[in-house]
């Protein structure tokens, strides 16, 4: 990295910018997130951008990389924990690598050691990732909505109580007759099945990869399908 000078404002300003990103992934963003985490994919790493965005790819091929790497990976194990525990761990690794990638900048740009104690006392006067996805989630609990702003996996849940309407072209057939618009099976005994917000079809949570306590925490679900239709952020 050529040094062209840097402040320590404007290195501020690229640690806020990744770690909103991450921010973004982890909470508002994170129905695409665990989505976009497959685990039969190779492993992946997280990364917050500069202008507040993130995005879930390979690390660089480069070695040694310009900037420190994400933990790797980041799409495997969500299977094998709870969300909250999966969420928190990404969290945490990720406040681990925004520190790093900022140290490597500092260091690359040659931050004296005045430079660095005002850089780090201004990181540390924000909030980790991780106590942001920790508030995020302890703020809007499932619980804390009335039905009419109920999220789709409470919508699931309360699938026989008719919390929300069937597509209009279910709605005159018995409600297990609705085939899952995935494998095409009909709904069979307390099966967990949700319902996108975006085409209006019905899916058993297996199918799409879904579990009730990731639906628990979206305002509104979209399927595999339309989820490919959206761009990246």
């Amino acid at each position: 990295m050529a040094n062209r000078g840097l402040s320590v404002q404007e290195l501020l300003g690229h640690f806020k910018g990744r770690r909103a990103g991450i921010i973004r992934a982890l909470t508002t963003d994170a129905e695409l997130f665990y989505q976009q985490c497959d685990p039969e994919e190779e492993p992946m790493s997280l990364y917050g951008l500069p202008n507040g965005t993130w995005e879930l790819r390979l690390p660089e091929e480069m070695v040694p990389p310009d900037l420190p790497e994400p933990t790797l990976g980041v799409n495997f194990g969500k299977a094998e924990t709870s969300l909250d525990q999966w969420l928190q761990t990404v969290a945490a690794h990720s406040d681990s690598w925004l520190i790093a990638a900022a140290f490597s900048i500092a260091s690359n740009f040659r931050f004296g050691k005045k430079q660095r104690e005002t850089l780090f006392k201004k990181i540390n006067d924000l909030p980790t990732v991780l106590e942001v996805v920790k508030q995020f989630y302890q703020e809007s609990p499932a619980t804390s909505r009335s039905n009419s702003q109920a999220t789709s996996g409470e919508r699931m849940h309360a699938r026989q109580s008719q919390v929300i309407a069937q597509p209009q072209e279910a709605q005159e057939d018995e409600e297990d007759d609705i085939p899952c618009g995935s494998c095409g099976l009909i709904c069979e005994g307390d099966e967990f099945w949700i319902f996108c917000d975006v085409c209006k079809i019905w899916y058993h949570g297996a199918c799409v990869d879904m579990t009730p306590e990731i639906a628990g925490l979206m305002k509104k679900y979209t399927c595999p399908n339309c989820s490919r239709k959206r761009p990246r952020v």
